[in-house]
């Protein structure tokens, strides 16, 4: 993109006195100027909004500001283990073919 300069005074006055259709012209000019740099602005804060979670980027490339890691399992709200009231079962020492009682 080629650097644009913002009309000064003197330009702005040179339009005014040409007539309407250049100050027409000139903020034509001024306000494609303006779209152009707000789609540019607009692509680069899109860029930089995308890290791995949200793009096919690597999370090599996320930097120091990883997102934290979230976990989908959701929490059921019971401790680990055997809850309350369950019977439970054991197994119990078994015979092999030999006949002989299996020492626990």
């Amino acid at each position: 993109m080629e650097p644009y300069q913002l009309p000064n005074d003197e330009d702005v006055r040179r339009a005014y006195q040409q007539g309407e259709e250049a100050v027409v012209e000139l903020v034509r000019k001024l306000t494609d100027n303006f779209k152009l740099l707000a789609a540019r602005m607009q692509a680069l804060e899109d860029r930089l909004a995308k890290n791995s979670s949200n793009s096919s980027k690597p999370p090599s490339s996320d930097g120091y500001n990883k997102p934290a890691p979230k976990s989908l399992r959701k929490r059921h709200g019971k401790k680990s283990g055997g809850q309350p009231g369950h019977a439970g079962y054991t197994l119990e020492a078994v015979e092999h073919q030999t006949g002989k009682k299996c020492i626990v």
